[in-house]
């Protein structure tokens, strides 16, 4: 049986906080080189775990011998350009160790199914220019947009 099959794509259980909170660092602290606040990490968790929360919602991967190696958190939201709702892919993160199992290609799918289910229109989401391997991936999962990003912080 090959890593694609043993890997376990589930919503994440109240007792799985650490497991969370080392993927999420992982990605936010170390493949992005950005920091949150631990209110925003604890906020953040609590969103994911509030099923009357429909703002933000999040799958974990989980290998054979039940340990998490990936996550991904989604944003379902309403558009003006379709009476169905989309879905802004927000965060997509794999154990450097478990790239290449086909891990992220399962989260990114696993949120298509959530699509498919709940009849939203679309999934979007963007990526930094670095995220070469990323790329690949999402090149085979998705159409590229010809939209540039803007961004302003507000103080």
């Amino acid at each position: 049986m090959g890593e694609e099959q043993s890997t376990q794509i589930r919503r994440w259980k109240r007792d799985e906080r650490d497991a969370w909170e080392r993927l999420f660092r992982a990605y936010v602290f170390d493949f992005y080189k950005m920091s949150v606040t631990d209110e925003t990490v604890d906020a953040t968790w609590q969103r994911l775990l509030d099923e009357q929360d429909a703002e933000v919602q999040g799958l974990g991967a989980f290998n054979a011998s039940g340990t998490a190696v990936g996550l991904v958190h989604y944003l379902p939201q309403s558009t003006c350009w379709d009476t169905r709702r989309i879905c802004y892919l927000e965060d997509l993160f794999v154990l450097p160790e478990c790239r290449g199992e086909h891990v992220g290609r399962a989260l990114v799918e696993a949120v298509y199914a959530e699509a498919r289910k709940n009849g939203w229109a679309k999934v979007f989401w963007e990526t930094q220019e670095f995220n070469h391997l990323g790329r690949i991936l999402y090149d085979e999962l998705a159409v590229k947009s010809d939209f540039i990003v803007y961004e302003k912080e507000i103080d």
